[in-house]
């Protein structure tokens, strides 16, 4: 059996012709639908990749806009709770304010009130006083009041210092007149016995003199030198007494308003 060279020639040629129509035909397609497969693929991831970072981007966004709005709102809530502390404060600052003045006032009224009842006990006890001691005075004295109150000037004349005798001599060498003023009306030998022992005690022999009587002494004397004042009286006594009685009511008062 020989070898059949066309039939090998011709199984080539059959063989080329079927690689170029595969070639033509067929891997080139299908290289073709790899190629655009994988571009689209890779179109797909590309897109895909950039959805991410979009959603990426926006999940940031979200997450800074939910921070913002936690600092807003914490903001806000701040805010809210000073405004509501500042007028708490201020409402407790006007009641306290409208406390104290209505505290105040009613205290005025208090004090004006125990002001005015001391002044009205005050005054009924020192009259009470006054009168008493005034009659009680009289009672007792063994010799008439006008006389009394003679003696006793002459004692308390017989009292001055030697700078208050030169006060008055240099007083009544200045013209100043010796007031006298009494609790009783004296007669006119009783203003001539006060004279004398005036004049006595000075060792001078004439002076201008003024008598006057002024009841509100209570009981006593005053005899005025320019600015020098001589006296002896009840209205010391009572102002003295007005004075002790003032202190003691006001510390009742005190003690009360404890």
């Amino acid at each position: 059996m020989g070898f059949d060279w066309w039939t090998v020639c011709a199984q080539v040629v059959n063989l080329f012709v079927l690689l170029w129509f595969l070639k033509k035909f067929l891997y080139h397609p299908i290289i073709n639908a790899v190629d655009k497969r994988q571009a689209d693929i890779a179109k797909r991831i590309e897109d895909s990749k950039k959805q991410q970072k979009a959603a990426e981007k926006q999940y940031q966004d979200y997450l800074r806009k939910q921070e913002e709005f936690a600092k807003e709102k914490k903001s806000l809530y701040d805010k809210a709770q000073e405004q509501v502390e500042q007028y708490k404060t201020k409402q407790q600052q006007l009641i306290k304010e409208q406390f104290h003045a209505k505290k105040e006032h009613l205290q005025l009224l208090l004090d004006r009130e125990l002001v005015a009842l001391q002044v009205d006990l005050r005054n009924m006890i020192v009259n009470s006083f006054a009168d008493f001691s005034r009659k009680v005075c009289y009672d007792l004295l063994e010799e008439a009041p006008q006389t009394r109150l003679v003696s006793l000037l002459e004692k308390q004349l017989l009292k001055l210092t030697q700078k208050q005798k030169n006060d008055i001599l240099k007083n009544i060498k200045n013209q100043s007149v010796v007031t006298v003023f009494s609790s009783e009306d004296l007669s006119e030998d009783l203003q001539v016995k006060v004279k004398k022992s005036f004049l006595n005690m000075l060792g001078i022999k004439k002076a201008d003199f003024m008598f006057k009587q002024q009841p509100e002494l209570g009981l006593g004397f005053e005899i005025c030198v320019a600015d020098i004042l001589i006296e002896w009286n009840l209205k010391l006594y009572l102002e003295q007494f007005d004075a002790d009685l003032n202190t003691a009511l006001k510390g009742l008062i005190l003690k009360t308003g404890e």
